[in-house]
């Protein structure tokens, strides 16, 4: 059981645009409304590359760098939006 939303970064950028930041701003004050204890949240980034390189099969460094950056500017985002304590891991 889980609540999930997604944010849509524009092309080759990491910050988060408006529409990501309302998105993750009525996530947060949803979840505060109805009083849920968040447990963990779970951040799953992804570069602007849907696939790796199919011939090394892995993304390149700066892929995995660009869907880092996403997942850290979420995090950070969410750390000043939610009012309580709450385990966030990123992956990508």
């Amino acid at each position: 059981n889980g609540t999930v939303t997604t944010i849509v970064f524009e092309k080759g950028q990491s910050l988060l645009g408006p529409d990501g930041k309302n998105s993750l701003g009525e996530l947060a004050k949803r979840l505060e409304a109805e009083g849920t204890d968040i447990d963990e949240i779970k951040i799953l980034a992804w570069s602007d590359t849907e696939y790796p390189n199919q011939v090394k099969k892995k993304a390149s460094t700066k892929e995995v760098v660009l869907a880092s950056e996403r997942a850290q500017n979420v995090r950070d985002f969410l750390e000043k939006e939610l009012k309580q304590d709450t385990d966030i891991d990123s992956y990508n």
